[in-house]
């Protein structure tokens, strides 16, 4: 089987090593404890020794009201972190995937972003993951897939997502309600989701970039009343408001995601949000 190597050890990166095999490819999991992107020569070191026919990068600081509050760090994984996986996928010869996201887009738009719609990030960690992009586009085996809202388990550690944070809320108090911003509209993503769709078109992609999110769209109101009907639980625990202002980290009104390429939209329809969210949050047997 051809390897990979998945930089990270986070949702997605969980997801893409669970069904590297089911799609041919020998995966290595590649936590920050084994590979710190921030380390040139250490990422130079340990992709030359691996020989990878493909890198899925997916390693990155992702905390967004973190990353406004210390910019350098965020510049420093997501912009200097990529330029390091890129400059070693570049001398071994592998292609390389590289993790985005919605928040490059600055939500002024009444219609999902396209992949050529200019980016104009809000926020830092918007910015930080453009930057990120820009070495991936100097490298001619490097593809960037932007994705949104993402969700999904994580081994061994508990996962950090909206739903969980949600779902953990909902069961700690029955009664208490929770606010959710309802001025906010986005795609999400199932993890699994996300990997059988790039795992699809590894083969062949349309393009250099591509925008990749389980189907559907709402308001993060909508997909946490969404989240609690499926748990049991009643959907009007679910408090829609307008977003707090002045905001200490700025947030796209519509950060959407749609694509412009033959066949993503039958691809992406085959993969609803609604269908991800229930086997998500199906209790246990």
């Amino acid at each position: 089987m051809p390897k990979a190597l998945i930089t990270g050890s986070g949702m997605v990166a969980c997801a893409l090593q669970a069904q590297a095999s089911a799609h041919g490819y020998a995966a290595v999991l590649l936590p920050r404890s084994r590979l710190d992107v921030t380390d040139a020569d250490g990422v130079r070191e340990l992709i030359a020794a691996e020989q990878p026919e493909l890198v899925l990068h997916t390693a990155a600081l992702t905390r967004v009201n973190y990353c406004q509050e210390h910019p350098d760090e965020a510049y420093a994984v997501n912009r200097d972190g990529t330029a390091n996986v890129v400059a070693a996928a570049r001398l071994s010869g592998a292609a390389l995937v590289y993790f985005s996201t919605d928040y490059v887009f600055n939500g002024d738009n009444d219609r999902p972003w396209l992949e050529s719609d200019p980016p104009a990030p809000l926020n830092t960690y918007g910015a930080s993951k453009l930057a990120g992009e820009q070495h991936v586009v100097e490298y001619e085996r490097g593809y960037i897939v932007r994705t949104s809202g993402v969700f999904g388990s994580r081994a061994p550690e508990p996962e950090r997502n909206f739903f969980q944070a949600i779902a953990a809320r909902l069961r700690a108090d029955e009664t208490a309600s929770i606010d959710v911003v309802c001025d906010q509209f986005t795609a999400i993503t199932y993890a699994q989701h996300l990997a059988e769709m790039v795992y699809a078109v590894l083969a062949s992609p349309p393009a250099r970039c591509l925008h990749l999110t389980s189907a559907g769209s709402d308001h993060w109101a909508g997909w946490a009343h969404l989240a609690a009907g499926i748990l049991g639980a009643d959907p009007a625990r679910i408090r829609d408001i307008a977003t707090p202002l002045p905001e200490s980290t700025p947030r796209p009104r519509n950060s959407v995601l749609g694509s412009a390429y033959k066949g993503m939209e039958q691809l992406i329809a085959a993969h609803p949000a609604r269908q991800g969210l229930a086997d998500y949050l199906a209790p246990v047997p």
